[in-house]
C-alpha cells in the first residue's frame, strides 16, 4: 500500500474551485449570500507582512458590519442568470487515496484488476452526513471524491490543465452506508464498496447536478424565500446533531453553535446566524458546500 504523495489539503482547494466551474448550475454559498444578503466573505489577518504592506504597525481593531449602513454599496442588481436560493445544495468531502498493487480475488470478480485506489470513510462524519441526506433527500447531493492518481506530478498536471474533476472518483455518501472503504481503478462513479463487497455504478457527478437542478427549477417559483431555506438548513443540522448524542463531532457542532449565539446573537441577523450554523456543520464534517441553481 502506498499513500498518495500529496495530502488532502494539497488538492482539495483546486478540486473545489474546478468543481464550482464544472457546471453553470453550481455556485459557492458566498456568491449566493452576497447576492441575497449583501456580504460574501471576510478573513481576520494576523500576519505582520499584510499590515506592513499598508504601512500599518499592528492589526487594527475589528468591527461588526451590521453596525453600519451599507445600502449604498449593496444595492440590488439584475442578472440574466438569477442566483439560487439555498433550496438545493451539494456537499463534497475530499479523500486522500491509497494506491494498492496486487490482485485481490474479491475485487477482481467486480472488474478491478491488479492496481487500484482506495480510501476509508470516517464513521462519525459519515453518520451525520447520512442523516442530513435522509432529511433533505432529493434536494441535496452528498458525495465523497478522491483522485484517480497518486503522484505529485500528476496532481500538478491536472491542476494546471484544469482536469482534476475528470480524473477523480465520486461516490454518493449514502452508497457507503454499512461500508468502510471505497475501491476504484478509474475516474468516474464506478467502484466497489467494502467491507462486504458491493459493486456500485453510481450516477455521475454532473448528471446528479442536472437532476437536482430540475428540482430547483420547480422550487424557485414557490413563495419560499432564501432565508426560509437557510433556516431549514440550520434547524435540520441542529436536530440531527442532537439526535447523535454519542457522536463527538455532533457534540462539537452544538458547542460551536452555542458559542456563536452567546457572543454574536445581538450583532448578527437571523440569516447570517443560519448561514454560519450550516457553515459550522460543513467545517466539522470536513465537507465543501456548493449551492445548486439552474
Amino acid at each position: 500500500m502506498q499513500p498518495a504523495e500529496f495530502e488532502e489539503k494539497e488538492f482539495e482547494s483546486s478540486l473545489y474551485h474546478q468543481l464550482a466551474g464544472s457546471s453553470p448550475n453550481l455556485w459557492t454559498p458566498g456568491q449566493v449570500f452576497e447576492g441575497h444578503f449583501g456580504i460574501d466573505a471576510a478573513i481576520f489577518v494576523t500576519h505582520p507582512f499584510f499590515y506592513q504592506a499598508f504601512n500599518i504597525i499592528h492589526p487594527v481593531g475589528s468591527v461588526i458590519l451590521n453596525d453600519y449602513s451599507w445600502e449604498y454599496v449593496w444595492k440590488p442588481y439584475e442578472d440574466k442568470h438569477p442566483l439560487p436560493n439555498f433550496s438545493v445544495n451539494a456537499l463534497f468531502q475530499a479523500k486522500r487515496p491509497d494506491f494498492l498493487q496486487g490482485r485481490n480475488s474479491i475485487l477482481a470478480t467486480h472488474g478491478i484488476g491488479s492496481s487500484y485506489w482506495r480510501f476509508k470513510i470516517t464513521e462519525y462524519q459519515h453518520r451525520l452526513l447520512n442523516r442530513l441526506y435522509i432529511k433533505l433527500k432529493k434536494r441535496i447531493i452528498i458525495s465523497y471524491v478522491s483522485t484517480a492518481f497518486h503522484t505529485l506530478s500528476d496532481l500538478y498536471i491536472h491542476i494546471s490543465n484544469n482536469t482534476l474533476v475528470s480524473n477523480c472518483s465520486f461516490v454518493s455518501a449514502w452508497r457507503l452506508n454499512d461500508h468502510k472503504q471505497w475501491c476504484y481503478n478509474s475516474p468516474g462513479a464506478t467502484g466497489v464498496a467494502r467491507s462486504d463487497p458491493e459493486f456500485i455504478k453510481d450516477v455521475t457527478f454532473l448528471d446528479q447536478v442536472n437532476q437536482v437542478s430540475e428540482i430547483y427549477s420547480e422550487i424557485v417559483n414557490s413563495n419560499h424565500r432564501p432565508s426560509d431555506f437557510l433556516r431549514e438548513l440550520s434547524e435540520t443540522t441542529l436536530n440531527i446533531s442532537k439526535e447523535e448524542k454519542e457522536n463527538p463531532i455532533a457534540k462539537m457542532i452544538l458547542i460551536l453553535r452555542n458559542i456563536l449565539r452567546d457572543n454574536f446573537s445581538r450583532k448578527l441577523s437571523e440569516e447570517q446566524q443560519n448561514f454560519l450554523d450550516f457553515h459550522i456543520f460543513t467545517r466539522m464534517t470536513n465537507t465543501h458546500w456548493l449551492v445548486i441553481g439552474s
